[in-house]
C-alpha cells in the first residue's frame, strides 16, 4: 500500500494559500465598493446642500470627485474612479405661477 499521509499535506500546502488569497481579495473588493458608495453619497449630499441655498426657476448643479483606493502588498495597485453628480432643481411653485410662459422650456 502507498502512504497517503504526505499527499494530504502537499494538497493542503497548495490549496490553503489560494483560499486565503481569495478571501483577502473578496474583503478588499467589499471595502472598495463601500468606499465608492460612501463617496457617491457624500457627493450627492454636497449638491443638495448647494441647492438648498439657491433660488431660481430651474437650477442645475454639477460636481466631480476623484477617488483612489490604494492596495499595498508585493505590488502597489491603485484603483481610480471619477464620480460625476448632476442635480436639477425645479421651483414648482414658480413654474405653476409662470403658466404658459414656460411651455416650450422642457422640450
Amino acid at each position: 500500500m502507498l502512504d497517503k499521509k504526505g499527499s494530504e499535506t502537499v494538497e493542503a500546502a497548495l490549496v490553503l494559500p489560494l483560499v486565503i488569497l481569495t478571501i483577502a481579495a473578496f474583503i478588499s473588493l467589499t471595502v472598495y465598493c463601500y468606499r465608492c458608495l460612501d463617496t457617491q453619497c457624500a457627493l450627492q449630499e454636497t449638491l443638495l446642500e448647494r441647492a438648498a441655498g439657491e433660488t431660481g426657476l430651474i437650477q442645475r448643479f454639477y460636481e466631480t470627485h476623484e477617488f483612489s483606493f490604494p492596495i499595498t502588498g508585493i505590488d502597489r495597485l491603485e484603483f481610480q474612479k471619477t464620480f460625476c453628480a448632476h442635480l436639477t432643481e425645479y421651483d414648482e411653485d414658480a413654474l405653476v405661477r409662470a403658466g404658459g410662459a414656460v411651455n416650450g422650456l422642457f422640450d
